[in-house]
């Protein structure tokens, strides 16, 4: 089977893991092997193509006193939040035109983690993210460049910051966030990037190989 490298980064800026990521995309259009990328963002609030500004509850000047970058973002989708607690996903695969199967192996792989903890999740397709009643415990946002896939997902693990609360995530009114943490026991972040990391490239038809920055950790973060 073909490999997937899995490189966990631990937590790093967001403008790190984007010039990482660009340059990855560039390598695996250029024929490298597939590579996901997995980590947590320091405090980000980020702005994607379909932003709404209405959407961000304060100014820049409240995010930047309270230590959360703002940036715009080329991936699909509104406003969102990502910080520590969350498990960060940039799966960079050749996808061509396959898109839907793209997202749907993420949400899979996502959907099987949370049920073999007995939490039942769905995917709204009209509100693209995995919900637990009417909250949202995973969302993604995919661009492709040169056929090549990058962006992807964030899982809320454990809840660490508030940032949530400077926004209107994704633009919906009336619906909430909810961490993993909140409906039981909870893996480390770490732990969750590991394991997802073998179930996606299973989904894939790939062998994960992982060549870390960082060693995976199973301790208590």
């Amino acid at each position: 089977m073909n490999p997937l490298l899995c490189t966990y980064l631990g937590r790093i800026s967001y403008s790190r893991a984007i010039d990482l990521m660009d340059r990855t995309v560039d390598e695996v259009a250029g024929g490298a092997p597939p590579q996901l990328l997995l980590l947590e963002h320091e405090p980000v609030v980020t702005l994607g193509r379909r932003a709404d500004l209405e959407h961000l509850l304060c100014s820049a000047q409240t995010l930047a006193a309270e230590g959360i970058e703002l940036t715009e973002t080329s991936r699909g989708g509104d406003i969102t939040f990502h910080g520590p607690g969350q498990l960060v996903g940039y799966p960079i695969l050749p996808v061509g035109r396959m898109v839907r199967r793209h997202v749907e192996r993420i949400f899979g792989t996502l959907e099987d983690l949370l049920l073999e903890a007995g939490i039942t999740s769905s995917f709204d397709s009209e509100n693209p993210g995995l919900w637990v009643d009417q909250r949202k415990i995973a969302a993604v946002g995919i661009e492709i460049r040169q056929g090549v896939s990058l962006h992807g997902f964030c899982l809320n693990v454990r809840r660490a910051h508030d940032g949530f609360r400077h926004i209107v995530p994704c633009g919906l009114v009336g619906r909430g966030i909810v961490y993993w943490s909140e409906l039981g026991a909870a893996p480390t972040v770490p732990e969750t990037a590991h394991a997802f990391a073998g179930r996606f490239a299973a989904r894939c038809g790939l062998t994960p190989v992982f060549e870390d920055d960082r060693p995976f950790s199973t301790d208590a973060e």
